[in-house]
Formats: C-alpha cells, structure tokens, sequence
C-alpha cells in the first residue's frame, strides 16, 4: 500500500471510530454500560490513527481514543468490535 492509501485509509479510520464513539454516547446518556475506570462523555473522540509497523515486520493499524481512563478495557473492545467488519484488526489505546 502506497502513502497516499494508507493516509486515506487513516482519515477513515478516524472517522469511523468517531462515529462509534458519537453512537455510544447517545445510548450512555439512556443507561450506563460501562462500570470501570472513567470516561469524560463530554468530549470523547479518536485523537490519532496510526499505521503500525512492530519489530517482527508485521503492520496493523491502531487508534487512540482520548478522554478515556486508560483500564476502561470494554469501552476499548466495544470500539475494537465495531470497527473489525470494516477494518480488521484494529489495535485500541485509551488516554486521558
């Protein structure tokens, strides 16, 4: 994949995962699904979509969802598991 395609496929990826975040909060502000660590619900989104080379040669993308305690793992599955119909394996991170 060429530079310009995998910036393409970044700006997607963003999009796609903001959506998620903006489709979860509707439904947070009906009841609360997730109980551990903190999310300010005010201002969730991705910050940053990565393409990801590691050590072995292997490539995967990866998002960073700002606003969010770094153990709130189901927020992080939740957006993992909306996203791998249209992406794959997508590596999630959560920050403050």
């Amino acid at each position: 994949m060429n530079k310009d395609a995998i910036v393409e496929k970044l700006r997607a990826l963003r999009i796609a995962t903001n959506v998620l975040l903006e489709k979860l909060t509707k439904e947070r502000m009906a009841e609360k699904p997730f109980r551990r660590g903190g999310v300010n619900w005010a201002d969730l989104k991705c910050c940053d979509a990565e393409f990801v080379i590691d050590l072995d040669g292997e490539e995967h993308y990866r998002v960073t969802v700002d606003e969010v305690s770094p153990d709130e793992y189901e927020l992080a599955s939740y957006v993992q598991q909306g996203l791998l119909k249209e992406f794959g394996y997508i590596e999630v991170l959560t920050e403050w």
